[in-house]
């Protein structure tokens, strides 16, 4: 009786293996994560998000979330890179309250290492203040920001924001010129590196407009009424016609 042929499959099934996720020497290179792949190379350019108290170990970070990408195979360890530094929202709302001012703003600077950084700030003021003073803090702020990343390379940049250094020089420069209750980073990420999805993203977090801001906007387009309009006219009529004897 003859024998039946045993067919073999052709099709190799590449072996899957866990890889380790590390962060970069700021963090001192902590354990962020783990993938389960066939090849460490397809991990490259992945992003991930990881709330700044799971690195620190402090319970005041735990409003801060730390953006990495990874950007290098070492083996069976895959390295991250940091790609961006934001607040939670929720943490944000909580921060503004009444009579106070609400300010934000949106830069893009030159760090010292050539990468062309975005940052989103945001100020808080202690009460409600004029809008000359408003437009002070603006201004001493971005040159904060501008001297800071011109002297410091992006990575230092973000050690410096985690250490609450770069904080407390804000609050250092602009407390005198009005008392604040937060001035701070909102947001901050390489341009180059961020996503479309991830833009979308941070658009849709940008605060509405306050009605205190769109009150004063209306006063200051409001047209004459027919009364003042009149006034006027009398008044240049007045000084028009020449003086009675």
């Amino acid at each position: 009786m003859a024998k039946k042929e045993t067919q073999t499959s052709k099709i190799k099934i590449k072996k899957k293996l866990w890889y380790r996720i590390l962060a970069p020497q700021i963090f001192g290179q902590k354990e962020i994560g783990e993938t389960y792949l066939s090849s460490p190379e397809e991990a490259l350019g992945r992003s991930m998000k990881i709330n700044l108290k799971d690195l620190t170990g402090n319970v005041k970070d735990q409003n801060i979330y730390i953006d990495f990408k990874v950007s290098k195979v070492d083996g069976s360890v895959l390295k991250a890179s940091v790609k961006g530094y934001q607040l939670a929202a929720t943490h944000v709302k909580k921060l503004v309250r009444k009579n106070t001012d609400r300010m934000d703003d949106y830069f893009v600077f030159k760090s010292k290492d050539g990468k062309e950084i975005v940052l989103k700030s945001i100020i808080i003021t202690a009460h409600k203040t004029q809008r000359s003073v408003r437009k002070q803090l603006r201004t001493q702020l971005k040159a904060f920001f501008e001297k800071e990343l011109k002297e410091n390379d992006f990575l230092t940049f973000v050690n410096d924001l985690v250490t609450r250094k770069v904080q407390a020089g804000i609050r250092k420069q602009l407390h005198k010129v009005y008392p604040l209750k937060e001035a701070t980073v909102r947001m901050l990420f390489i341009k180059e590196q961020i996503s479309d999805k991830e833009k979308n993203e941070i658009k849709a977090e940008e605060p509405a407009p306050r009605k205190e801001e769109i009150k004063e906007t209306k006063k200051e387009l409001t047209l004459p009424t027919e009364e003042e309009a009149e006034e006027t006219e009398e008044v240049a009529e007045d000084l028009a016609s020449p003086e009675e004897a």
